[in-house]
């Protein structure tokens, strides 16, 4: 009887876990026409975008990560390409569930490769709706479009946009170097 008890509690905390989550997943994420399997360089991050309303999508690629909120994220991928993850959804203040639709999350991969760090900001967003003042709903899986994060290497340093392929942040080093480097040639023009 008490295991029959404390599987009915556990099933019930299950299911009402899951009421407010929803599956995110990304796939076939290909880098320079290659698709990354496997890949410890890669992290994709789920980002808040704000609720309803104009939102941005360009961000300056030195700042991205702390520009956007992120909310969770997964490192690597399967053999398959793809990364996958469930996202409880936050419990409001109010406790009223319905102060969650409208919430906008979007889709943000960062990647290391020969010695830079690139970002690629999915064009595909998931906006949040039909929860119920309980936290009851049906929610739909976050799932973008493969080709979305199928563009090539950009040289440029910024800005991402929503679906406008990697970008790649020059190291701080990089930028130090070069701003010396001026600094020197102007030192010597004068003398």
């Amino acid at each position: 009887m008490k295991k029959a008890l404390a599987f009915l509690a556990l099933f019930g905390l299950m299911s009402a876990a899951s009421a407010a989550s929803f599956q995110w997943t990304v796939s076939n994420i290909a880098f320079n026409g290659t698709t990354l399997k496997s890949d410890t360089g890669l992290t994709a991050y789920l980002v808040y975008l704000g609720n309803g309303g104009s939102l941005d999508t360009s961000y300056a690629a030195s700042s991205i990560l702390t520009d956007l909120q992120t909310v969770d994220s997964v490192s690597g991928t399967n053999t398959k390409g793809a990364a996958q993850k469930a996202y409880a959804l936050p419990d409001p203040a109010s406790g009223d569930y319905t102060e969650l639709n409208g919430n906008v999350y979007g889709l943000l991969l960062s990647y290391a490769s020969e010695g830079k760090t690139y970002y690629n900001l999915s064009s595909a967003t998931y906006t949040v709706s039909g929860m119920d003042a309980d936290g009851g709903a049906s929610l739909d899986a976050f799932k973008p479009a493969a080709s979305t994060f199928s563009y090539g290497t950009s040289s440029a340093s910024g800005p991402v946009t929503a679906g406008g392929g990697w970008v790649a942040v020059p190291e701080p080093s990089t930028a130090a170097l070069a701003l010396a480097g001026l600094a020197l040639l102007l030192k010597r023009r004068k003398a």
